[in-house]
């Protein structure tokens, strides 16, 4: 028999035979018993996996939640230059930007950045790649 088994069912004072299977998580061990009970084994406490009302009385698994990304402030110019210089956006005819940007989104926005900064832009193609970033 498997110690890691014959651990665990002592633990939750089952029989060997009672467990089901086991998979090991980051949090811990998740527990499959025969009669349908999830049991999370974890190093702070035992949890149902599960919201039956029958899980050994233990109390329902809550994961932390992932703490959110905030991104503060606009990129600076020297940000957006450096994408811009990343993406090597040509110079040329409308036709030949056109054909470098195809449907992507992150070429027509550098194309339009770029574009925009031109003395005299070309309106007729600022607002052909408006369109392809506008979906």
């Amino acid at each position: 028999m498997d110690p890691l088994i014959c651990s665990l069912a002592r633990h939750l004072r089952v029989a060997d035979a009672d467990i089901k299977s086991i998979e090991q998580h980051d949090e811990g061990y998740a527990v499959s018993l025969v009669d349908g009970c999830l049991i999370l084994i974890a190093p702070h406490g035992d949890y149902s996996l599960s919201d039956r009302k029958d899980t050994r009385r233990l109390p329902l698994w809550k994961p932390k939640p992932k703490p959110k990304i905030e991104i503060i402030g606009v990129p600076g110019p020297e940000i957006v230059k450096a994408v811009l210089e990343k993406l090597n956006v040509p110079q040329g005819t409308s036709d030949a930007m056109l054909n470098w940007v195809g449907d992507r989104v992150d070429r027509a926005e550098a194309a339009l950045k770029q574009e925009r900064e031109r003395p005299k832009p070309r309106m007729a193609l600022i607002k052909q790649l408006e369109r392809i970033v506008d979906g």
